[in-house]
Order: structure tokens, then sequence, then C-alpha cells
């Protein structure tokens, strides 16, 4: 769906981990911005007071400073970047409170937050300081670090999801620009019974819709062991993704997963020109949808989009709600 809402611009600071799968999938703080600014409260006093095109932007501790002849640089950690990246920056970018921490007897610890989103874990990481008290400890030194990770686990990819196919249907590539989410995930039955809504981060990536539907097949296992078929517009790649036959091991939902189905809905079957997706991902070729309106999504969401420019500008909690409550 085409509802997206704002979201905080620290893209290395959350991830998210689904029910009944190890692993997790890189999404960024998914909280709401404050007013004027394209950050958090979590992570706006640790962010530089100019915009830079760097993808790392929050401040999680200053390592060491230098001075020059005309200026003094700090060198900076940046929060949850798993490659450890630091960059040297100038005093008068850094905020006044980072450079006290680094200036005084003062610890700085990353500490974790997480919050259950519609059957998701969705994990902040933010950054707690304390005085370090009395004792011989070095202020400079780095403790165990807390980073967010590209997708990992059952989200890796392996060997086994095969050749890239040639249709240009792959969503993860259209990554979002902007500090917005990506929009949400539906489940719909032909009827028109909504029986899942996930919200999506960064781009409506593969890792992220299987691991929605795996925490529905996981925690609903007798509703939807009556599903058999299952329509998607980009179905010939996540028929390919759940039948990697490391992923379909990793519980009896991802089995399942692995045995449907899986099909391109009929709208956007014509933009399809592998013949994979023509041999496996036909849905003109299944009995069972000859009469079955596989366009059921597409209408759904172009009804919710009316209200896209309501939830736009909602906070977390009130966009959440608003979407429940008219579904």
């Amino acid at each position: 769906m085409k509802n997206h809402r704002s979201v905080c611009a620290a893209s290395e600071a959350g991830y998210i981990q689904y029910a009944g799968l190890c692993g997790s999938v890189k999404s960024g703080c998914t909280n709401t911005p404050c007013q004027k600014s394209r950050f958090c409260s979590l992570h706006k006093p640790r962010t530089l007071s100019v915009e830079t095109e760097k993808p790392y932007s929050v401040i999680e501790m200053i390592l060491e400073e230098k001075t020059t002849r005309s200026q003094t640089l700090y060198k900076v950690l940046w929060l949850g970047d798993e490659d450890c990246h630091v960059s040297w920056e100038k005093e008068e970018l850094i905020p006044k409170d980072v450079l006290e921490e680094y200036k005084s007897d003062t610890l700085v610890q990353v500490q974790q937050l997480s919050t259950e989103n519609m059957g998701q874990t969705l994990h902040t990481l933010s950054v707690s300081t304390k005085a370090k008290g009395q004792g011989p400890e070095n202020k400079k030194q780095k403790t165990d670090r807390i980073v967010v990770q590209h997708d990992n686990g059952a989200f890796a990819a392996h060997p086994n999801d095969g050749p890239e196919l040639r249709c240009n249907t792959m969503k993860e590539k259209k990554v979002r620009l902007h500090e917005r989410s990506a929009g949400l995930l539906a489940g719909i039955w032909p009827c028109g019974t909504i029986t899942m809504i996930d919200e999506l981060f960064s781009s409506e990536s593969l890792s992220q819709v299987y691991g929605c539907l795996h925490g529905l097949f996981h925690t609903n296992p007798t509703t939807t062991g009556t599903i058999d078929i299952l329509c998607y517009d980009d179905g010939c790649h996540l028929r390919k993704y759940s039948r990697n036959s490391v992923r379909a091991s990793l519980s009896s939902a991802a089995t399942k997963l692995a045995t449907i189905n899986i099909v391109i809905d009929k709208l956007h079957f014509a933009g399809h020109t592998d013949t994979w997706c023509h041999d496996n991902c036909n849905p003109h070729s299944v009995e069972e949808l000859k009469e079955v309106d596989t366009e059921i999504c597409e209408q759904t969401f172009s009804w919710l989009s009316r209200y896209g420019r309501i939830t736009r500008y909602m906070n977390k909690p009130h966009s959440l709600f608003f979407v429940l409550y008219i579904c």
C-alpha cells in the first residue's frame, strides 16, 4: 500500500526481527521525526549541525581529537554501523553535549529499545551516558558495540536462490530517498477481508515480505493451513526466495510457504518477461483462479490511498491505529 509516513533519518539505528525466524532485517529508526527536523527525539541531539551526504548520521562517541593550524578535529564513531565507520569532523559541527561527554568523565553506552509492532519486533538503537566514577578506566576505551547488520540469518542471500530473473520487478532496488516508510503490506482474501497488515521500511524488500508472511503463518497455523495459492505482484522472486532449500527447512511455517503455489496476479503478469515466470507463476494456468478476483489487493490499495495525505503526517501510533481502525 502507498500509505507512507514520515520516519527518522537515522538509517543505521534500527532493525526488525520476525517471530519464528532467526536473523534480522535492517530498517533504520522507525520513530516519527521532531517538528522541523529529520530526526526523532532520540537521535536529534547527536547529529551534526549541518546535513551531509553520509549514509550514517548519528554520533555514537568521539574517539580522539587532533589540532591543526586552523582548527580542531574530532574522530567520530557512527551509531549502528556494522563496518565501524569513523570520520574526522570539525569542532563546530559536533553538538555541545557530545563534546562535553568526551571532555568529561562520562561513559557512553549504546542501548537497545524494543517494541512490538503488528507482529514485528522493532529494535531501535540509542545512546545513553553515565558517570564512570573512580577508577583507572580509560574514558576513550570502546565497549562492546551494538550494530545493525544487513539482512542476515534466515534473510541472508544463499546460492540456492538461483540466478536472477530478467523481469525487472525487484522492489528492493527501489529504496526510498526521502525519510518515509515504504508503505504497508496487506494480506487480503479474494472476498476483500483483510487478514494481515504490516509496515514496511526503506523498500518493499523480499526479506520483509517473507518475514511478514512467515509471521502470519507462524502465529496462525490453523487459519493459514488451508491456503494453497498465494498471489503477489512480484510472485516470481518471492517463489524462488521461499523455496530456497536452506530457508524452507527453518520452521514449519517456512516449510508451508515453500509448498504454497505462489503466482503473479493477473494485472501484473503482463509485465513479467522471463520464461521462468511464465512457466512457474502464470495465474492463467491455475484452474482455481479462473473466476477469482486476483486484483483485490490493488482495488483495496486504491481505496486506502485516498487517506494517504492524512496518514503521511501522523505520528507512528496514530497512523497505525487509523489504518487498523478503517480496515
